[in-house]
């Protein structure tokens, strides 16, 4: 019987206790190898700190020392594929101890997630993933028991709605169940989706570079590849600006807004020297996206038209017509080339003023466009008079239409 005995106990030793014992070893000696190194990042003027890599075992501590230098923290940049539980629960009760709101702007995955649900507000990033599945140690997918596992009682004390605690660890450890947007706000799991403008830039990984910088532009759009080809010194200043604010940790709408005003200015130098083709197709782009904007909001309309404001507009814009915006600014970087000076207009322009009042506008109207000191109750009919000006000069003979068009992209 003792023989028989020690038999099983052997047994069911080097099912379930040896794998523990293992993974012990790895995480005490070898520094936790199967998980990424995690790294720390403060950003915005150190109100915000993101934590990338892995959760491995240190990293709570290492984050205490950075809170208790940094009291100004007040927001937790997640970004990571998980790591150990234990160590994702330590960094719940430090985030809660501190009062930090969590912010995913790419991927929060396993132990990540119970990190996250520590959060005063957990905000995500539209876009940005979460995952859950249930947890393991020594490679044995851990059984969930109803009642005292550790992801259970976290995300139950975080409020998440008990159907998606059961599905979550419901999903065993070798798959990942990523829930839309739409059922981590119905379950309570995230509190706030964001634009993301409001903080700083994350979610890039810890190995930043101006390589790496160049390779996203490279794969963001063919705007940054004609530009990198044709005009290489305005494609590096580009991103050498976009590389000093991420690395700078500096707000994303801020740091979005200065590159596309600085590309939109390279663009905007760029329009006269395109192609009438272009020149032509942009024109009627215009009308179109003024159109879009005043049906919806007239000051938006009023400040994008005269430049007022640049990029009050883009949320008022569908999908569709953004993407067809950058397959024009393609265009126009392709074909810009030096160009003979522009042809007397006064023809041309006779037949714009004379198809406007035609269609009712008198020369009182007119004056709108030029007016500096506009009215906001004037602002709706400043943009209805402007699609039309541009369907007028769209619908002129090609050569007329390009050289009014130029006329106005080389003073706007």
């Amino acid at each position: 019987m003792v023989i028989v005995g020690f038999i099983q106990f052997a047994g069911i030793f080097a099912k379930g206790a040896v794998p523990q014992l293992t993974e012990a070893a790895r995480i005490a000696f070898l520094d936790d190898p199967d998980i990424p190194d995690y790294s720390f990042r403060l950003l915005a003027d150190g109100k915000e700190i993101e934590v990338s890599g892995g959760i491995k075992f240190g990293l709570s501590d290492d984050l205490r020392k950075i809170l208790k230098a940094s009291r100004q923290v007040k927001i937790i940049h997640l970004d990571s594929v998980g790591g150990r539980l234990g160590e994702g629960a330590a960094l719940n009760s430090l985030i809660k101890e501190y009062g930090l709101n969590t912010y995913v702007s790419s991927k929060c995955m396993s132990a990540c997630t119970l990190a996250f649900a520590g959060g005063s507000q957990r905000i995500l990033k539209q876009g940005a993933v979460l995952g859950f599945h249930r947890g393991a140690f020594g490679g044995e997918d851990q059984q969930d028991d109803r009642a005292g596992s550790i992801e259970r009682r976290i995300f139950q004390g975080a409020g998440f709605a008990a159907s998606f605690i059961d599905r979550a660890l419901s999903t065993p450890n070798r798959d990942m169940w990523k829930p839309s947007t739409e059922v981590l706000v119905s379950a309570g799991v995230v509190t706030r989706v964001s634009l993301g403008l409001e903080f700083a830039m994350s979610g890039y990984g810890s190995n930043q570079s101006r390589e790496s910088v160049d390779g996203a532009l490279q794969k963001a759009s063919g705007v940054y590849v004609a530009l990198k080809e044709k005009f290489p010194k305005l494609y590096n200043d580009l991103v050498e600006d976009f590389f000093n604010g991420l690395s700078n940790g500096e707000n994303q709408g801020d740091l979005t807004l200065k590159m596309r005003t600085k590309l939109g200015g390279y663009i905007k130098s760029l329009l006269p020297l395109a192609d009438d083709a272009v020149v032509i197709d942009f024109g009627r782009l215009a009308a179109d996206q003024y159109e879009a904007v005043g049906q919806k909001n007239a000051q938006a309309c009023y400040d994008f038209a005269s430049g007022e404001k640049v990029g009050s507009h883009i949320s008022y814009l569908s999908e569709e017509m953004k993407q067809r915006e950058l397959r024009l600014d393609e265009q126009i970087i392709r074909s810009a080339a030096k160009r003979p000076p522009i042809a007397d207009t006064t023809s041309a322009w006779k037949k714009v003023v004379d198809g406007l009042s035609s269609r009712g506008f008198s020369s009182d109207d007119m004056k709108l466009i030029t007016d500096k000191n506009l009215a906001p109750a004037k602002y709706a009919k400043f943009c209805w008079l402007t699609v039309k000006l541009y369907r007028e000069i769209v619908d002129l003979p090609g050569n007329e239409s390009a050289s009014v068009l130029r006329e106005i992209f080389a003073t706007k």
